[in-house]
């Protein structure tokens, strides 16, 4: 069956165009090739097409546009009129990272004007890409110096890369000719201040003071002015400049609620100087103030889902959605049902949306695709595979279909086809390794992998899948520079850092541990689990040491959003034997929030580490599911329990329960395997191996076990060959130094 994986959502900017990166596959089939499945109309002359599309546009009627543009693109692809129009389309439609590509083959044309260079120079910028808005703004200057648009447009980018100098430079120029212009004059402030220039920038802000009079955004620049205070308060490195600058964008934050430049970067500040759990707070006074803002609603909305707060998160999206410039947020919204594979939930939010679409775009149709063939509904997702405009789209979907259905054979075929057709489509590749998983083929899935993150540095599934098998290989490279790209655009995605750290460690490579454990703590919500992290690797060689790591980190150990570093406490001190320790730590925790389910399957977890009754270790147990039926590794640890007081069929349902709630751990899987193994109990132990091998190749029991079942059965030699062959490379892995490749 073809896996879900979670999606990050927006780092920075709550302005997200649809399509945004909710469901990958979607997003990478319709990246570069999109075309319509409109009918162009009856009307045989190009240049009157084109006229009656102006009109159209003239109109402001940009949806019934749209697919008589794409479907006279997919005829005309080097017409420069069409793809300038296709171009504009996407942008009034919020899609600029999708006019990209027609943007450019405007820009390819002999009579292309410096309006088609600025065009696609923002496309790049708010697509995310701000190398290529240089690139692309530095062509145009050298063939037309002096438009003005291209100069700030560069100036973003380089912003955005953090090359303040080069900024500072097109600043410095545009201040020539506009001497009072109150942005300008801002931006160079700002700049000085990061380049750490601290005369110069007091001379700026003075300057840009000075002009700014009795202007109608007077409210906003001092906002603006409160930030920049802020931030040199900071950035002049004085004694207590950290506690300064705390009170400093404590004042922004609560003489400008509602500014959304304060609010984003007063919670940024708080969260990189161990104050995470101020960013809430901010959030949510922002909502109250100013209701009717969606963008406030998303920001919130992403902060409660990186706390785990889903339902509430959810509901902060739909309401998103209800308001005035909400509409990004369905996109979000369909993300995060679609990680929690509630895929019947997402794909009802799409099909409202489609109901209210005029002229649904050809996007919506391959993500409604999708959403239909991941809700399993077989039938259906072949007919709406059948509709899709083609043939490259439709090899895809239909393997992932295939894969769904448990034929990785006919599914790797397909999308063979379709990669055939579309070489750096990654959403390929992921279905393809995903297919070789299952057909045993262990180096193709790896490569497959690596591929797909080559085509798409920002595909975490790919990169979540293959860092699982670095982890089982112990080698770290590519990983190491796959990640590298990655997080330059998703630098607050922790579940990366946390592969990066794992990997690391698995690998031999302790520098890329530490450099986790750093990233982390910058991050908002990140600070509890980089001292978990650190007190891991600490607890290697001097676990005493690691204790004092947690114990001294100035951490809430009651807080519910630090159970991960609670939990990390208990795994160090059980082994020094500290079990009073742990029980008490656990117990405070536990008073403070008697509800918290985690704390009390915390508390099971101690009390085994101190050898206490199985009685009480069950009690602690049922009231954790008592209050959560989904914690996995509570269902895991009550059927151990079950286990060792005989109740085979009461632990294997217990570890079926535990693999459902979480799809992404092996361990209740494989325990159900090797109790039905141990108990004689085995009619379902083949089915069960194929199918954990065939998500998890790289677990080395598992494979082993398969191969040699395989083998005793004598149907498939040349299978059992082939995983017996891996099973020794995975424990040669396992039991011997890392590989460095």
């Amino acid at each position: 069956m073809g896996r879900s994986y979670p999606v990050e959502s927006m780092r920075r900017n709550p302005n997200l165009e649809w399509p945004s990166r909710t469901v990958r596959t979607v997003l990478i089939l319709i990246a570069s090739s999109l075309v319509g499945s409109s009918v162009v109309s009856c009307t045989t002359d190009l240049e009157d097409e084109k006229e009656e599309i102006q009109v159209l546009f003239r109109a402001k009627r940009i949806d019934e546009a749209m697919p008589r543009l794409e479907a006279l693109v997919d005829r005309y692809p080097a017409d420069l009129e069409l793809n300038r129009l296709y171009g504009k389309a996407l942008f009034a439609l919020g899609s600029p990272s999708m006019a990209i590509w027609p943007l450019r083959k405007a820009t390819e044309a002999p009579e292309a004007t410096p309006e088609d260079w600025v065009m696609l120079a923002k496309a790049h910028v708010l697509g995310g890409s701000p190398t290529d808005t240089i690139a692309v703004i530095d062509q145009l200057l050298e063939r037309t110096p002096g438009i003005i648009e291209a100069y700030d447009l560069r100036i973003e980018a380089n912003i955005a890369l953090n090359q303040s100098e080069k900024a500072l430079e097109d600043v410095e120029f545009l201040l020539d000719d506009r001497p009072d212009n109150e942005s300008l004059l801002m931006a160079r402030a700002t700049l000085l201040v990061e380049l750490e220039r601290a005369e110069e920038a007091k001379e700026a802000i003075a300057a840009a003071r000075a002009v700014m009079g009795e202007i109608e955004e007077a409210e906003e620049w001092a906002a603006r002015f409160c930030a920049v205070d802020a931030t040199f308060i900071y950035e002049d490195g004085g004694a207590g400049h950290v506690e300064r600058a705390l009170e400093g964008w404590e004042a922004c934050a609560e003489s400008h609620p509602t500014d959304a430049l304060v609010v984003s970067e007063a919670v940024s500040f708080f969260d990189a100087n161990g104050r995470p759990g101020r960013g809430e707070p901010i959030l949510r006074r922002a909502v109250e103030e100013a209701p009717k803002n969606p963008d406030f609603r998303i920001m919130l909305s992403q902060r409660l889902s990186a706390l785990g707060e889903f339902e509430e998160a959810e509901q902060e999206l739909r309401e998103a959605i209800a308001l005035r410039g909400g509409m990004q947020a369905r996109s979000l919204l369909i993300e995060m049902l679609s990680e929690q594979q509630r895929f019947d939930e997402a794909l009802a939010v799409l099909e409202e949306w489609i109901e209210a679409s005029p002229n649904p775009s050809a996007s919506m149709q391959i993500l409604r695709a999708d959403l239909i063939v991941r809700s399993d509904r077989f039938a259906a997702a072949e007919e709406a595979i059948e509709a899709l405009p083609a043939e490259e789209f439709r090899n895809v979907l239909m393997g992932r279909l295939m894969l769904r259905r448990g034929e990785p054979r006919e599914a790797l075929e397909l999308l063979e086809k379709g990669i055939a057709l579309w070489p750096n489509n990654s959403v390929a590749r992921v279905l393809a390794a995903e297919a070789a998983e299952q057909l045993g083929d262990f180096d193709r899935a790896f490569n497959e992998y690596v591929e797909a993150c080559r085509s798409e540095p920002e595909n975490w599934e790919a990169l979540s899948r293959l860092g699982a098998m670095h982890i089982a290989m112990r080698r770290s490279e590519p990983f190491g520079q796959l990640f590298n790209r990655y997080i330059a655009e998703r630098p607050n995605h922790a579940d990366a850092i946390r592969l990066f750290f794992d990997v690391g460690l698995a690998g031999g490579r302790q520098e890329f541990s530490r450099s986790a454990i750093q990233r982390l703590a910058v991050i908002p919500t990140g600070l509890a689990l980089s001292r978990s992290l650190a007190a891991k690797m600490r607890a290697r060689t001097k676990p005493a040491e690691a204790v004092s790591i947690l114990t001294q980190s100035h951490l809430d150990l009651t807080s519910p959003r630090n159970a991960d570093a609670l939990t990390t406490l208990v795994e160090i001190l059980g082994p020094l034997e500290r079990h009073k320790h742990a029980i008490a730590r656990v117990d405070a925790a536990v008073a403070a929030h008697p509800d918290f389910a985690r704390f009390h399957e915390i508390r099971a977890a101690a009390l085994a580490d101190s050898g206490a009754p199985s009685a009480e270790i069950r009690a602690a147990l049922d009231r954790a599911l008592e209050l959560d039926t989904n914690i996995a590794t509570a269902l895991t640890r009550l059927g151990r329990l079950d286990v060792a007081e005989g109740r085979i069929e009461a632990a294997v349902a217990l570890f079926d329960r535990a693999a459902a709630a979480d799809r992404e751990d092996s361990t209740p899987e494989w325990a159900a395997i090797e109790v039905l193994k141990v108990s004689g109990k085995s009619s379902d132990i083949d089915a069960r191996l194929e199918k954990l091998v065939g998500r998890r190749i790289e677990h080395a029991d598992a494979v082993d076990l398969l191969a040699r079942r395989l083998a005793e059965r004598g149907k498939d030699p040349e299978r059992a060959k082939r995983y017996s062959d891996l099973a020794a490379r995975l424990n040669a892995s396992k039991h011997g130094s890392p590989e460095q490749s």
